[in-house]
């Protein structure tokens, strides 16, 4: 508990230090976000899993900042960012944007894209990805403002699973190019990642996310790919569908999905340990927000 109240405190005199350049700007946002529920179980209890703080300001014409920090997540000595989900600069010029810090990795996906807070049950993928890397991007919008192309060399998500060292040591690297595209009633979330496993040993990642919105109805269906070679390119693999209904002040979704990793590295660090070699995992369900 002293230790939640001093990241909160930490937080808040950040928050204030930033006020007197934030109130000069015309286009500043700060939000708090709170997640908390009830569990039914053999043992039922109230549980609150998400405090947050963002603030989203425009500086000028050509730069702007974002800045994300969980206030329920501890700090680790070696990695000090581990509680911020993402602090970047963006500076826009014409159609490009470049941005620089710590990022979300482009990865497609509509259950990837989604707010953690909002994600409630999910994939193995989603709920063992460490999406937030420190990274450099370049992000090109057509002239309509509907498509997107963006590119993006990282940290790669698997340096938290090569070895005792942290990330700042690691040196392994990743490469992203994803298109998201905006047509009427359909969106696309697409990728391909290649992500250092090994120095020089790449894991591949295609997704391909798609939405249909029609009124209050919406239903999205992603699928992702992830392979180091031709020879077990389906072995690894995982869809994710959702289908929400929109009635005034409530939403009531259903959700299922579908992972495995077939990959024959049986008893031993597999190349992908997003999912453990050899297991199939479904799950199924819905829910009510108001």
């Amino acid at each position: 508990e002293n230790s939640l109240m001093k990241r909160i405190l930490s937080v808040l005199i950040a928050i204030l230090a930033f006020m007197p350049a934030l109130s000069a700007q015309e286009d500043v946002k700060v939000a708090f976000e709170m997640r908390a529920g009830f569990m039914v179980d053999s043992n039922p209890h109230f549980f609150a899993d998400h405090l947050n703080f963002r603030v989203d300001s425009r500086l000028n014409d050509h730069f702007s900042f974002v800045w994300k920090q969980r206030l329920a997540k501890s700090l680790v000595g070696s990695q000090p960012l581990n509680a911020t989900d993402y602090v970047y600069v963006n500076y826009s010029l014409g159609d490009w944007d470049f941005a620089a810090g710590k990022q979300v990795l482009e990865c497609g996906g509509f259950e990837y894209d989604a707010a953690p807070i909002d994600v409630f049950y999910y994939t193995q993928y989603w709920g063992n990805i460490y999406c937030f890397q420190l990274a450099g991007s370049a992000i090109f919008t057509d002239k309509s403002g509907n498509h997107k192309l963006t590119l993006q060399v990282s940290n790669s998500p698997y340096v938290h699973y090569a070895g005792t060292g942290s990330e700042w040591r690691q040196g392994l690297l990743g490469y992203s190019v994803m298109w998201s595209g905006n047509f009427p009633h359909f969106k696309t979330l697409y990728s391909v990642n290649m992500f250092e496993r090994e120095r020089g040993k790449f894991v591949n990642h295609i997704t391909l996310g798609n939405k249909i919105e029609f009124g209050p109805w919406s239903w999205y269906i992603d699928y992702q790919n992830r392979a180091t070679s031709f020879e077990h390119f389906f072995d690894n693999f995982f869809v994710v569908t959702r289908m929400d209904v929109a009635l005034k002040d409530v939403k009531v979704f259903l959700k299922a999905g579908y992972d495995q990793n077939l990959s024959d590295v049986p008893n031993a660090l597999p190349k992908d340990p997003l999912m453990e070699a050899g297991q199939r995992y479904l799950f199924y369900g819905g829910g009510v927000e108001y």
